[in-house]
């Protein structure tokens, strides 16, 4: 009724320009999606573009905001937005001041969008003004390492939508392009749509389709890739303005391997809420899969945190007890998550060596809330950054308070792409040393160690060593205490145009408004912000990455002669 949309406009006044989702806007509508990417299976790497428009129904000014799941690993390299029906890129800044300049200009009512991260891999998307009974329109790009299955075998997977202000009708599709420059390289599954059981994959080198909403929100949405031409090492030069402003030089080496990472101990902690009673049968049968002679602790984290299986093998006696338990749980409510997170990382460095690594594998449904101090936690991992590895199982998409609270410790974020029993299956096989997970490694080598045959550009390939390094740097820094390393993740933020841990994306109406609140507007130069070539271009494409490559060796090597003489 009327005190129902009363409600939702002020809401809409209170949480605008805050760095929260917030509460549903009336009338504000998701108007059209469109996913654009190539696929470059052979170097592990893919190119997204989400272009998005967001439809104002009332009549009223309406703020979009909304969290998204990026795809593991993955790290925005562009953001734009239409002003006045031409696109604009974004300013790449501190979060900080991306932030400050995003909440003034939408008091006065003008046209920003600002993209920063709130949690590993998550980020917040915020637009204003979508203009009474109008429509406002942004894209953003995101870089995304493949996953792979063996070295014949990798997989995109796409980004989801965790919380939004916004609705989406019921018959909502999102669009979909993508391409691959190999013939009959790819085979797209959605649950739904295909049934890879009965029949086989459709492979293509181009697929266009819609994805209807709720398949979009399924777990089960990746496409699967062939991988030809197989090398474990992929290589790009690092550009002038790269090396000119990290004060580097070389070539960056990125090297796929597969490995068994195994930890010595693993803790499960598994959400108590009432989120999880619907998957209760899903994880007996994950742990009626796992291996006889895996040491595991099972921890359920409720008003308490109780030990449903201390640490220990899980033999076939010990599966009978943990499952018969699972079986009674009576999961209700919102369960305080903290203190099973807490308990598990102070019981694992209890018995922790010099050498042992501990994998906490935290099971759970949405965090809207915090529900308890997050201070243990920080002091366990700002004491211990390298003894712990966390991994989030999500069992359904959702905010999540906590993640975005926890301190900068290495982290990975599972997608249930395959569905929640064989992605958490796989998991646990690779964290117990059951079976092989492939790693990224990137390395700079001097230019004169790679023939310009072997070089090619891949203005990717550095994004994502950039991504990888900021990471590095930000663990290093012990929680956010070294301002050193976080003025240098910011330089290399800057210069290679990427939203991470601590920049911002941010796009204003004029100049004279960067320049009020102190942001340095750079000028992008060529490659410095991606873009999907218009279909038919791989060739061109191909062309134009080799002759970059070969001019900036040949620069260097005229470097080095007029130096020597």
């Amino acid at each position: 009724g009327f005190r129902g949309i009363a409600e939702t406009q002020r809401r809409r006044n209170d949480d605008q320009g805050e760095q929260k989702v917030g509460g549903r806007v009336h009338n504000l509508w998701l108007h059209s999606s469109s996913l654009d990417g190539v696929l470059m299976a052979d170097k592990g790497i893919a190119y997204l573009e989400w272009t998005f428009e967001y439809k104002n129904a009332s009549t009223l000014l309406a703020e979009v905001r909304k969290e998204i799941q990026l795809p593991p690993n993955a790290v925005i390299s562009r953001v734009t937005l239409w002003v006045n029906g031409v696109e604009r890129e974004a300013v790449i800044t501190t979060k900080s001041k991306a932030t400050n300049a995003y909440r003034a200009i939408v008091k006065r009512k003008r046209d920003p969008i600002l993209v920063t991260l709130i949690g590993k891999e998550r980020a917040l998307i915020q637009m204003y003004p979508v203009p009474a009974g109008g429509i406002m329109k942004a894209r953003i790009g995101i870089t995304i390492p493949l996953k792979f299955k063996n070295e014949k075998t990798a997989f995109f997977t796409f980004p989801k939508i965790n919380a939004r202000n916004f609705s989406v009708r019921q018959k909502f599709s999102h669009s979909l392009w993508l391409e691959t420059k190999l013939k009959e390289g790819m085979y797209f599954h959605a649950k739904g749509m295909t049934d890879s059981k009965n029949s086989k994959p459709l492979w293509t080198s181009k697929l266009i389709t819609s994805i209807p909403h709720t398949v979009f929100r399924s777990d089960e949405l990746y496409v699967g890739m062939k991988r030809e031409n197989i090398s474990n090492d992929s290589y790009a030069a690092l550009t002038p303005n790269i090396e000119k402003a990290l004060s580097l030089s070389g070539v960056v080496k990125q090297t796929i391997s597969a490995t068994k990472n195994t930890y010595h101990n693993i803790v499960v902690v598994l959400d108590g809420s009432l989120s999880s009673k619907k998957h209760r049968h899903t994880l007996i049968r994950v742990i009626q899969q796992i291996p006889d002679n895996v040491t595991m602790e099972f921890i359920l984290s409720g008003d308490k945190a109780r030990i449903i299986h201390p640490m220990g093998e899980l033999d076939s006696r010990a599966k009978k007890l943990l499952i018969s338990t699972l079986q009674s749980i009576q999961f209700e409510g919102g369960k305080d998550n903290i203190i099973g997170l807490q308990t598990a990382m102070k019981r694992s460095l209890a018995v922790s060596t010099d050498t042992s690594r501990t994998a906490v594998v935290w099971i759970h449904g949405p965090q809207p809330h915090l529900l308890s101090s997050m201070n243990q936690i920080n002091q366990y991992t700002k004491r211990n950054p390298k003894k712990i590895t966390l991994f989030y199982v999500p069992t359904e998409a959702g905010s999540n308070k906590i993640i975005r609270a926890m301190p900068s410790i290495p982290s990975h974020y599972l997608v249930n792409n395959f569905g929640l029993q064989q992605g958490l299956s796989n998991l646990l096989s690779q964290l117990s040393g059951q079976k092989k997970t492939y790693q990224r490694k990137y390395s700079i080598v001097p230019a004169s160690t790679i023939s310009p045959r072997t070089l090619k550009s891949s203005s990717h390939l550095l994004r994502l060593w950039a991504k990888q390094k900021i990471d590095r740097l930000l663990n290093t820094s012990r929680s956010g205490s070294n301002q050193a390393l976080i003025k240098q993740a910011n330089l290399i933020s800057k210069t290679m145009h990427l939203v991470t841990a601590v920049s911002g994306a941010l796009v204003l109406e004029t100049d004279k408004e960067y320049k009020q609140h102190g942001i340095d507007k750079q000028k992008l130069t060529p490659g410095m912000v991606p873009g999907v070539p218009e279909p038919g271009t791989w060739l061109l494409f191909i062309i134009t990455g080799m002759m970059f490559s070969f001019m900036v060796l040949l620069q260097r090597k005229r470097n080095r002669e007029s130096l020597a003489g």
